[in-house]
């Protein structure tokens, strides 16, 4: 690694403030925590996507789409994402985040409550409600030999699984 501990948090700063690409910003911060993974210090990562989503779009149209994806990211930022995690969009409408110094089991756990949460509400849109249900796949690094393309892959795997299963539901 060309930067160590604070220097690189500082460089990732800079990188935000700056509006570097969000995926260069999140290997970096993904690299800077698994440079720490050991069994003591696991590094998860929860990936996740809205099931059907494209039926939203299509049924009520891309503006409903738009506001669910900022209601959802509001729930998840203000009620699952701590500071020392990373809350990122992948591309449309798959997300991950990021946990450091969390073991695997707690991050099931925490991907299920989120997965939970979506198929229990409903999201209010001028004259309806939509019904929202998410896939997820959690990962986790215990050694710093990992990358975080290959963290990002296992969860990405994982997700997937989800949704060859049945959709709605948590593989890891």
């Amino acid at each position: 690694p060309c930067f160590g501990g604070r220097s690189l948090q500082r460089h990732v700063a800079t990188a935000e403030r700056a509006d570097v690409p969000c995926e260069i910003v999140r290997s970096v911060r993904l690299g800077f925590a698994i440079d720490t993974a050991a069994p003591t210090h696991p590094v998860s990562v929860i990936a996740f996507d809205f099931d059907d989503f494209k039926q939203v779009n299509d049924r009520h149209g891309h503006a409903a789409g738009d506001h669910i994806l900022r209601t959802t990211t509001a729930l998840i930022a203000s009620s699952f994402v701590r500071p020392e995690h990373l809350f990122a969009r992948v591309g449309g409408e798959e997300f991950v985040i990021m946990l450091p110094d969390t073991a695997h089991a707690t991050s099931v756990r925490i991907a299920d409550e989120l997965r939970v949460t979506f198929a229990e509400r409903t999201f209010p849109w001028q004259e309806s409600r939509i019904a929202l249900t998410a896939s997820f796949g959690v990962a986790t690094a215990l050694s710093s030999a990992d990358t975080p393309q290959a963290l990002l892959a296992r969860a990405d795997e994982l997700l997937y699984a989800s949704k060859r299963e049945g959709r709605n539901r948590v593989s890891g």
